[in-house]
């Protein structure tokens, strides 16, 4: 009788299961999961396999509850590739905008092939590409494995703006021949990884914690693939750099990352996270077309929705963004759905990613003690100006009287929310950059032409938004840990190769901007955004594609991928980069108070005080103004009018000072110490007349360095440092500048 029972309540069971999966699939989930498209499917067998263990290309991996066999597949550049592998469920259906469900190898894993990319535009615009079964991993390992030894490990998180770009897209032998591993991973884009309700049901981030599942499933199980869990450097290029220090200052990876490289990008660039993601949401759920008045009703109707419809909606938001607020915005911020700011756990739901804003993390010194490698290519918004956004910025040279002077500053201190205080400019600041007299600084001393202005305005655009928000973070992170930093100059012989890896933010390569717009424009050499990639990784496609026309062949280019790949891979191994030609002379960044670097060109050498007058300019630093390095005009009168600034430093209230009685105090509160009051420190007399003042504030045709330096000999002698003078200019442009 009693098995009777059981017998019908199990049957009664099944039935009320069956049923109650119909209903879901009859309730309107869209069918998620196209074909593979010649891509990784990847879905274990659920059999142990038997596979050989002494063949290079299979790993076998046993553990206290499961076992596997991964088949990956030798690549004809030299090394041993493991692709497609998945480190979560498919984010699909009820699992769409949720936080990744972790897969744990199990099976025969099928890892010869790569899995679909994440759902984005096609770089030329005509379609879709990708699917949302994406979180994948690749792990390529060099052919030769060391008994005994572990290798390091780097992860590469593509950058793309948070709304385009793949793993495939970087093929990595030059740093696997480094001897090290690499591993690269995919991420949810657009707003499948980004948007946000601040509610269970869509509590936003989802990228960033499938950044950190990928990062956990690299320290369970690289360990099977040679690699060593306790030596895992992470690292991204652009928003992706943002993402690895968002990623390593959070509580979630804590323990799990020991040094990063944030090539590009910081966790205070106005792109890191969206200043107004509340906004954000209403704007794309009415694009979406879903109700907002019922919270919950909202995120069903998000969840049913196409990814057609979801792309579409995530590209005319995008339009409409750069519509309304200009080509800052592209060249600087967030295009898309982005990051958030999630606040403090309030104990009723699952913890949060980011806790504040990064600006307060790092000024609390939430940052892990870990070293990091940074730095900035020569000329970061190059490519915009020069491209897409070229006819907006010479309409607004043409129109807009003094405009380098008197517009531009104050635009870009309202860009850059990444320094912004409780959602808005800091206060002391604006009222600087309302100084008219102040913004005199900006003007250039000398007529020119509309050539010399357009390159006025990148050369500041990226000192604004680029090298401004490097420094910064370099200085705090300094505070905890060793920094390391760079500056990109190497002049490539292909033409905007960052292209190639960014077509979505960048442009299509394929498409030339020719325009008889009076500049007398040609090609400028100077490296912009991304072009530093193609030293590091072999160009392919969205879809994992080898492209034509992108190998290196000039012997000057081979020369710096070896240097490039080389000091990543040491950085790797040991937390320090090392260049040949500085031996092992590569100083932190403020190892002598002096904001040391290395210049990465023909002539790799250090420097120091990176753009020192120029960071001193658009952070509005008191210190650094008041220097005698920089000479600027009638700085002690402007600076009496801003006494909030003198008295707490441009970051504010609460911060520690990291380099006592140096020249950067400034930019932080000056405590309680009597001998660091800025107040008790006479101002310095800065009126020296227009022969030796500041010349061209954002650029010229001068040649000159940011810090005069001078290369070591072939004895590798360390490399004398002479002190900068005056005011930085962009240097050695071949002229003409533009076509």
């Amino acid at each position: 009788m009693l098995f009777r029972t059981a017998l019908a309540l199990s049957l009664l069971l099944a039935f009320c299961d069956a049923l109650s999966r119909q209903k879901r699939i009859v309730g309107g989930y869209p069918s998620l999961l196209p074909k593979s498209d010649g891509f990784n499917d990847n879905q274990p067998s659920g059999n142990s396999g038997n596979s050989e263990t002494d063949e290079n290309n299979v790993v076998q991996v046993q553990d206290d509850y499961r076992s596997a066999t991964v088949t990956g597949v030798e690549e004809p550049e030299g090394y041993q590739a493991y692709k497609g592998i998945r480190y979560a469920e498919p984010p699909v259906g009820r699992l769409r905008f949720q936080r990744p469900s972790f897969v744990r190898l199990s099976g025969k894993i099928d890892a010869t092939k790569f899995g679909s990319p994440c759902p984005q535009l096609s770089s030329d615009g005509s379609g879709l590409v990708g699917s949302e079964d994406c979180l994948f991993l690749n792990v390529f390992t060099p052919l030769k494995k060391l008994k005994n030894s572990k290798i390091p490990v780097l992860i590469w998180i593509h950058g793309g703006g948070f709304f385009s770009g793949s793993a495939l897209q970087y093929g990595p032998a030059h740093l696997v021949k480094n001897n090290i591993i690499v591993v690269t991973i995919q991420y949810r884009l657009g707003s499948l990884g980004w948007l946000t309700s601040n509610l269970k049901e869509l509590p936003g981030n989802v990228g960033l914690f499938d950044m950190r599942a990928a990062v956990k499933w690299v320290t369970e199980y690289i360990h099977h693939f040679n690699g060593d869990p306790e030596r895992i450097v992470v690292s991204g290029q652009g928003s992706a750099a943002s993402a690895v220090t968002l990623l390593a200052m959070s509580d979630f990876s804590k323990g799990m990352i020991s040094g990063i490289v944030a090539m590009s990008g910081s966790p205070v660039s106005a792109f890191a996270v969206d200043p107004a993601p509340k906004q954000t949401y209403q704007n794309m759920t009415t694009l979406l077309g879903c109700d907002q008045s019922v919270p919950l009703e909202a995120i069903r109707c998000l969840q049913m929705l196409s990814i057609q419809t979801i792309i579409d909606s995530d590209f005319e938001y995008q339009n409409t963004k750069l519509g309304n607020e200009g080509y800052l915005t592209g060249l600087g911020s967030l295009l898309n759905v982005g990051p958030a700011v999630e606040g403090n756990n309030d104990d009723r739901f699952l913890p949060n990613f980011i806790l504040d804003s990064p600006l307060q993390l790092l000024k609390k010194h939430k940052s892990p003690k870990i070293p990091m490698l940074t730095g900035v290519n020569k000329l970061e918004t190059k490519s915009g100006i020069l491209g897409k956004y070229q006819d907006q910025v010479i309409d607004n040279l043409n129109k807009i009287p003094d405009y380098v002077n008197k517009v531009l500053p104050q635009k870009v201190l309202n860009t850059n929310t990444g320094f912004f205080e409780d959602g808005s400019v800091n206060n002391a600041l604006k009222n600087l950059f309302e100084n008219i007299e102040y913004l005199n600084l900006f003007k250039p001393k000398i007529k020119t032409g509309l050539k010399e202005l357009v390159t006025k305005v990148m050369q500041g655009t990226t000192d604004a938004l680029f090298n401004m928000p490097a420094f910064f973070t370099s200085h705090l992170w300094s505070a905890r840990s060793n920094t390391y930093f760079y500056s990109f100059e190497h002049k490539p012989s292909i033409k905007s190769p960052g292209k190639w890896f960014l077509p979505n933010i960048l442009g299509n390569p394929n498409e030339e901007v020719s325009k008889n717009d009076g500049t007398n424009s040609q090609h400028v050499r100077e490296p912009g955004h991304g072009d530093e990639l193609i030293y590091l990784y072999d160009v392919r496609s969205i879809e994992g594609k080898q492209i034509s026309g992108t190998e290196l062949k000039d012997k000057k280019d081979i020369e710096m991928r070896d240097n490039f790949t080389s000091l990543v891979a040491e950085f790797v191994k040991n937390g320090k980069p090392k260049l040949k030609i500085l031996g092992d002379e590569w100083p932190s960044f403020t190892s002598s108070k002096q904001s040391d670097y290395v210049v990465l060109g023909e002539n790799s050498r250090i420097g120091n005080k990176f753009r020192f007058c120029e960071m001193g300019l658009w952070g509005g630093v008191p210190d650094i103004l008041q220097s005698t390095d920089c000479h600027f005009q009638g700085i002690s009168d402007i600076l009496k009018t801003v006494p909030d600034l003198l008295q707490n430093g441009v970051l504010g209230e609460g911060v520690v000072n990291l380099l006592p009685r140096n020249p950067i105090d400034g930019l932080l509160k000056n405590g309680k110490n009597p001998s660091l009051d800025i107040k008790n420190v006479p101002l310095l007399d800065t009126n020296l007349g227009p022969t030796n003042g500041i010349r061209n504030t954002l650029a010229s045709g001068i040649k000159r360095q940011d810090a005069t330096t001078r290369p070591p000999n072939s004895n590798t002698q360390k490399p004398t440092n002479i002190r900068s003078s005056g005011f930085g200019t962009v240097s050695g442009f071949p002229r003409p500048l533009f076509g």
